[in-house]
């Protein structure tokens, strides 16, 4: 979560804008992914735990996540790994996500604005939000890995 410049009201500083990252705050997602790849790995007969694997490679992009996965494991996996068990996530991810406990009744709460980002497509995450019953909370006010803005910006979608 990320707070843009604030403005001082008394001697307290009252936030301008709740940036939320999306995927693993608003509704998590890390861990079903860890799930698939885990499962998947048992049936190629490696065994590691999803838990593990949130712990080793935490937000680490999907094109290199197979070399992490190589190289901590210490095994050669088929190229297109990554390619199946990122259909088996998105599956995965559309059967059993759901909002991270407290994440509906914060943004209900929030006085202020707020928008949610995340490193995946602008279509994925639409799917995602729509899948966590988020969507009609975080509404157009979102940045995918589609938009980009610098540090320095208020972003598009909550300006």
């Amino acid at each position: 979560m990320t707070a843009a410049h604030s403005v001082k009201t008394s001697d307290r500083p009252r936030r301008r804008l709740i940036i939320f990252d999306f995927d693993g705050t608003l509704a998590e997602t890390e861990i079903i992914a860890s799930e698939v790849i885990s499962t998947t790995l048992a049936a190629q007969g490696v065994n590691v735990q999803a838990d593990e694997i949130t712990a080793r490679s935490p937000k680490v992009e999907r094109d290199d996540q197979q070399p992490r996965l190589e190289s901590n494991l210490g095994v050669s996996l088929p190229e297109n790994f990554m390619e199946i068990v990122g259909v088996e996530i998105q599956l995965a991810a559309s059967a059993n996500r759901s909002a991270t406990p407290g994440a509906i009744e914060l943004l209900q709460w929030l006085t202020i604005p707020f928008c949610a980002a995340s490193n995946t497509s602008r279509f994925e995450l639409i799917h995602r939000m729509r899948s966590a019953n988020l969507l009609g909370f975080v509404s157009s006010r979102f940045l995918s890995s589609d938009e980009t803005v610098s540090a320095s910006q208020t972003p598009p979608c909550c300006s």
